[in-house]
């Protein structure tokens, strides 16, 4: 075997072994998305500018993102926020609370609760939100 047919050879492996390993990039899997946090960061930023607040669950397998909005002419705060599944990529929930706040629970749930005084008698005083089964409890008063 000549030198030029080595040459080639060594090079055709070469490419052969850069394309195997990831030489080319491929269209995002959900698996690339959850070790993305800049989708994150660029969803809160067109929703909510810079002034958004992100707190993840302890498995940081979901965000609560929120931005406080506090009128003059209101006792408490107005709270926008929406709940991001890291592992999909997506928004799974998005609302908007008049006089009220958004916290963790736990791994599994937020609660979006209205504060004492600002409801009416027989409404919801808000709800708790379970991001693993998309269901939202009433807050009983």
């Amino acid at each position: 075997m000549s030198i030029a047919s080595l040459s080639k050879l060594s090079t055709v492996v070469c490419m052969a072994v850069f394309i195997s390993f990831g030489g080319c990039k491929s269209a995002k899997t959900g698996q690339d998305k959850a070790s993305d946090p800049i989708e994150l960061t660029e969803i809160t930023q067109e929703k909510f500018g810079t002034s958004a607040v992100t707190a993840f669950n302890k498995k940081k397998s979901h965000a609560l993102v929120s931005k406080v909005r506090q009128d003059k002419n209101a006792a408490f705060a107005s709270v926008r926020f929406f709940v991001f599944d890291v592992s999909n990529g997506e928004i799974i929930l998005e609302d908007f609370i008049t006089q009220g706040k958004v916290d963790w629970i736990d791994n599994e749930q937020i609660r979006a609760s209205i504060v004492a005084g600002a409801y009416q008698a027989g409404t919801s005083l808000g709800y708790i939100f379970n991001v693993e089964t998309g269901v939202k409890t009433p807050i009983k008063n």
